[in-house]
């Protein structure tokens, strides 16, 4: 991890930027589909606190890949969304998914949201 460029430690942004250069990624791309959509959720930061001072004030997270309104399925038909964090403002999840995507029938590309829940809330 290392503080992004222009930043001091200590700044309004406090939260550290991994590094990732997505050469990893590529490497294992070489013969995959065309039509795969790669995405590396990395982490998240400043999120609201949706569990009650009672549970100390934190979130249990975690991002679903949507394609056109519906979560997103990879390649072996696994729903593609992150592990939760538990008690973590700012979570690190670092999880790779691959998911088959194409236009739809029109041409048109598929909508591509991603949604950030607490395990029992939406952000």
């Amino acid at each position: 991890w290392k503080v992004p460029e222009g930043h001091v430690a200590g700044d309004n942004e406090p939260d550290l930027t991994p590094e990732f250069d997505g050469d990893d990624i590529d490497a294992d791309l070489r013969d995959e589909d065309p039509n795969l959509l790669v995405i590396r959720i990395i982490n998240a930061r400043q999120l609201r606190v949706m569990d009650t001072a009672a549970y100390g004030g934190s979130a249990d997270p975690r991002v679903k890949i949507m394609l056109d309104g519906e979560v997103a399925k990879d390649k072996i038909g696994n729903l593609t969304h992150t592990v939760i964090k538990k008690k973590d403002l700012k979570p690190v999840w670092n999880q790779t998914f691959r998911i088959p995507c194409g236009p739809k029938g029109d041409g048109s590309p598929p909508a591509l949201d991603f949604v950030v829940e607490d395990q029992d809330k939406t952000f």
